[in-house]
């Protein structure tokens, strides 16, 4: 099956509000015209509507905010995830047409005495909102000839942003995420953001890698190819493998690399990738997916398709596929079920919703299902899904392999839904637990909104460790780093303090006490602006 066009994504995330939203009027396709009419102060015919929500035409920001306001959503929850899902399927859909470039420019005028009020505003360390940079960062995308004096000024808004971007939740994380990478394609700004992630994946007293790694996939400036091909070469961690991945895999798709000797370095990664990627299974899922994308698109002129061929029938192995074709019996109960628990009867059937949430569980890439799961959650069904996906998961645990635990629960976390804990906790404690099923469960504790408290998180500890002397497996590192990381947005610097510190010959691993170290020392208002 070929990916959904980003016009079809879009499209059904709208529809499914309107026709499943609390405003029973607005249902009707005549309705919503005549209150959009109204609201825009242009006509529009129905079938003006329906051809938006096909996926027939684009929408621009206009469109989407008048959506937002019409339907009751909290402004901007639309358009930015609109925003992500355009930006990362590209510029163009499957008709060849060029994606929509957003409100209709305006004046210098019109917008100055704004626009420096924002500027001024990014340099000050905590001052900024999510929408605010949503905002300043949607003008400057509208302005590629911007150039700012002096040039520090850039530097200045890209680690301010970055810094709140990495530690930030939801909504607020998406509006920095999409500002961040406006940042990285500007022609003028774009140095600096590359810049700022390179040297946040270089410090060693920041241990965030994956996030300011893939962010480089917004760019095709040669010093972000380079670096990530350098950290596909010789990665720090995993961690930052993970993130070299993310981002050469989306690279390829959007022909970033273009030089010789770029491709004789993608092709030195290939080998190494194909005599082994470690026991992180991300890792290995992503290998695996990079390696299937360079055998469809390595240059025939250059001989590199024959070489990875070559690599692969030298013991290689076997490329893995992609998104299942037919999605299975899975995906068809978790939309019978989550179709049953809507608020009101849905009026039709739909093949988009199946896709996203095929594309949620199965997908190796975890960008894609990332952006699957937050159309989800920007529709009525989020809280449908959750209850179907925790219901069927629950039901078929022992017949679930770790791969589709993982993605599930990472799902559930997304869909921001607190329903999974008692699971989760469940498998962190669980002596008879797999260290892949417990490295799934203590992945999908960070951000999520179950939380949990200091004394289950402290029995979740003691269990994990002592697993690892009992029987010690490659992923333990792994599981401490993440439930360091998930105290950590729970909240429990205490519990941090004690990680950083370990025990009397029992200290945790390295990268567990650099996430302990790193968030108890960041600032309060940081913290707080984050959360705006």
């Amino acid at each position: 099956m070929l990916p959904l066009a980003p016009r079809r994504r879009i499209g059904w995330m709208l529809r499914a509000n309107r026709l499943l939203g609390a405003d029973q009027r607005l249902r009707s396709g005549r309705e919503f015209a005549r209150a959009f009419a109204a609201d825009s102060g242009r006509d529009l015919a129905p079938s003006q509507i329906t051809r938006w929500e096909r996926g027939d035409l684009p929408v621009n920001r206009t469109v989407l905010r008048c959506y937002e306001r019409l339907l009751g959503l909290p402004e901007l929850t639309l358009t930015t995830v609109s925003d992500a899902v355009h930006r990362f399927y590209g510029d163009l859909d499957d008709t060849g047409t060029r994606r929509y470039e957003g409100d209709v420019r305006v004046t210098e005028t019109s917008v100055s005495r704004r626009w420096h009020d924002l500027l001024a505003q990014a340099r000050v360390p905590y001052a900024m909102t999510g929408a605010a940079w949503d905002e300043l960062t949607a003008e400057i995308g509208r302005r590629p000839g911007l150039v700012l004096h002096p040039p520090t000024l850039w530097d200045e808004m890209c680690h301010h942003l970055l810094g709140e971007l990495v530690i930030a939740e939801g909504r607020e994380w998406l509006l920095r995420q999409e500002a961040m990478s406006r940042l990285l394609g500007h022609p003028d700004g774009g140095p600096a953001a590359v810049r700022t992630c390179t040297a946040m994946v270089d410090d060693r007293a920041v241990p965030v890698f994956i996030t300011p790694l893939s962010l480089l996939d917004a760019t095709a400036d040669r010093r972000a190819n380079r670096y990530v091909l350098d950290q596909l070469d010789n990665p720090h961690n995993e961690l930052a493998h993970q993130g070299a991945l993310l981002a050469a895999i989306r690279k390829l798709r959007a022909g970033h690399f273009r030089t010789a000797p770029e491709w004789r370095r993608l092709t030195a990664a290939a080998r190494g990738l194909l005599a082994g990627s470690g026991p992180d299974p991300a890792v290995q899922a992503l290998s695996g997916e990079l390696l299937t994308g360079m055998a469809r698109l390595l240059p025939h002129e250059n001989g590199l398709r024959a070489q990875l061929a070559a690599l692969h029938h030298d013991g290689g192995p076997a490329l893995p596929q992609g998104v299942p074709a037919d999605p299975g019996v899975l995906v068809d109960n978790l939309v019978r079920r989550a179709r049953g628990l809507l608020p009101v009867e849905p009026p039709e059937a739909d093949d988009v919703f199946p896709a996203l949430i095929a594309e949620a569980m199965h997908s190796p890439n975890a960008d894609l299902r990332l952006y699957s799961v937050m159309l989800v959650a920007a529709t009525p069904y989020r809280w449908p899904l959750a209850s179907a996906a925790l219901g069927e998961m629950q039901g078929r645990l022992k017949d679930w392999g770790p791969g589709l635990v993982a993605s599930t629960l990472r799902m559930l976390t997304l869909l921001k839904t607190p329903d999974h804990r008692e699971l989760v906790y469940g498998l962190l404690v669980d002596p008879a637990a797999t260290p892949p099923l417990r490295h799934a469960a203590a992945s999908a504790t960070p951000h999520w909104r179950a939380r949990m408290d200091a004394g289950r998180w402290q029995r979740v500890l003691a269990a994990q460790r002592q697993q690892a002397r009992r029987a010690p497996s490659t992923l333990d590192d792994g599981i401490l780093r993440a439930l360091a990381y998930g105290m950590a947005t729970d909240g429990h610097r205490d519990l941090l303090r004690e990680v950083e510190a370990g025990s009397t010959g029992r200290p945790y691993p390295p990268q567990a006490q650099a996430i302990a170290d790193w968030w108890t020392r960041l600032p309060p208002q940081l913290l707080a602006a984050a959360r705006r």
